[in-house]
């Protein structure tokens, strides 16, 4: 067997002469592998031995972008790569990175040689195929950056705006905004003060050159004078209004024409005085003579029934007649008291009773469990009606905090009236209750409820 390079071929019977050739061709390139790996270069595609057979039919059996091997297709170079040689019968495509470009990521160049590399994207602040650095505008100079740079254009700057105050051509400005990198200086107008206003502070350009903001026309109202001064210069356009203050009348006078103020655009005129009333026996002072105003007297007053003295009149002021604190189910004119703690109802609303009203009457038993008795008599009870035992039973009631009802056993037949047991006798009896009263059943005993201690039971029909 005759052997070429790393490839065994076998010897075969002469063939045609253009078969010849062909075989020779491929044999050469065979050598020529041979010697290319002996020489240390690094095949793309690895090795592997052929029979003589096999060489002899590479070229019917590959076609063309093919190397030996399976026939695999040669390698196609990726987009930052160019092709180098290669894609023959023995050797794939050798692909070769294009050369680096500053400030380019390498994705982003492109080649087909070693020499003609370009960028399509640089880096930020970079621009153009080489990726040059993008112009910087001169601000200290008065240039700003109208255009950023781009891929396909250097950075565009612009002179910037210049605000002027010229009174030949009636231009009043003022640099209302400072000039940046990325945005341009702005002017703005210069402020008159209206009528009615005052030049506190007049316009200032600022300056262009130093990139100084200025500022516009400061306008102050003009002052009003207060109540108590006139205006003695008016409000012109270069000074604000002089105020000044009214003449006062002396102790024992009081004003009879009020000093006239004038305004903005008028002075005003002083004040008059004339003297004081003289206070009465009796009377207490309301309003004391000065200022604008005589003295004003109001008799002493008297308390009213529903009122109480809490302070006695003096000469400057009236006596003090509080009214007395109100009583649920009490008219305000039956409310007697000595002070705001102490008021007594004299005729409570039908179906209460006490000095403060504090019992609910209902025309049946409380409906809870009787927590202590007293028979009235022995408690010292000397009365003699009805009405006058039920008072007994509250003031008894009165003295156990826990009591919240009472009942008494008139005998009633319904709920819409009271029996008629006489309640005065010796075995006369309190039915003392620590529990919330609840509606009433039982007719034979009417219920004394304390609302002030249980509030007012609900579904029970209390007024």
């Amino acid at each position: 067997m005759t052997t070429y390079g790393s490839l065994p071929l076998e010897t075969k019977k002469p063939q045609s002469t253009d078969k010849a050739l062909k075989t020779l061709f491929i044999l050469g390139h065979v050598l020529l592998v041979a010697v290319v790996f002996h020489a240390g270069r690094a095949s793309f595609t690895g090795t592997q031995n052929f029979e003589h057979a096999e060489a002899i039919d590479l070229v019917e059996s590959c076609q063309k972008g093919q190397f030996v091997g399976t026939c695999e297709k040669c390698k196609i170079c990726a987009e930052d790569e160019y092709s180098a040689g290669g894609c023959s019968y023995f050797k794939d495509t050798f692909c070769t990175s294009c050369e680096p470009i500053a400030h380019c990521p390498q994705n982003q160049i492109r080649c087909s040689t070693q020499d003609d590399m370009f960028c399509l994207n640089c880096n930020p602040g970079f621009w153009d195929v080489d990726c040059k650095p993008c112009s910087m505008c001169d601000l200290p100079n008065g240039y700003f950056e109208a255009e950023a740079c781009t891929q396909d254009s250097d950075t565009v700057c612009q002179k910037a705006t210049e605000c002027i105050q010229d009174e030949e051509t009636e231009t009043h400005e003022y640099i209302s905004k400072q000039l940046e990198y990325f945005s341009d200086r702005e002017c703005g107008q210069c402020a008159f003060c209206p009528s009615g206003t005052w030049t506190e502070v007049e316009c200032l350009l600022g300056s262009n050159e130093k990139n100084l903001l200025g500022l516009d026309t400061q306008c102050t109202n003009c002052t009003q004078c207060d109540d108590d001064h006139l205006v003695t210069d008016t409000c012109t356009i270069d000074s604000d209004t002089v105020c000044t203050p009214c003449d006062l009348c002396e102790d024992g006078a009081y004003i009879t024409e009020l000093c006239q103020q004038g305004d903005i655009f008028n002075v005003g005129e002083q004040t008059v005085c004339e003297d004081c009333t003289p206070q009465e026996e009796d009377e207490w002072e309301l309003f004391g003579c000065g200022g604008t105003s005589d003295a004003l007297y109001r008799p002493c007053a008297t308390c009213m029934d529903g009122e109480f003295m809490k302070q006695e009149c003096t000469n400057s002021s009236d006596t003090l007649c509080p009214d007395c604190t109100p009583l649920l189910h009490c008219p305000i004119e039956k409310v007697t008291c000595t002070d705001a703690e102490d008021s007594v109802c004299e005729q409570c609303d039908d179906g209460f009773d006490g000095e403060e009203c504090c019992y609910e009457k209902t025309f049946g038993a409380c409906g809870t469990a009787t927590t202590r008795e007293r028979i009235a008599f022995r408690y010292g009870f000397e009365g003699e009606t009805n009405e006058q035992f039920v008072l007994f039973c509250m003031d008894l009631c009165q003295e156990f905090p826990d009591c919240l009802a009472f009942e008494v056993i008139d005998g009633g037949e319904d709920l819409v009236e009271s029996g008629q047991n006489n309640l005065v006798g010796k075995e006369s009896t309190c039915y003392m209750k620590a529990a919330y009263t609840i509606s009433p059943v039982d007719p034979s005993k009417d219920c004394y409820s304390n609302i002030c201690r249980q509030g007012i039971p609900e579904g029970l029909g209390f007024n």
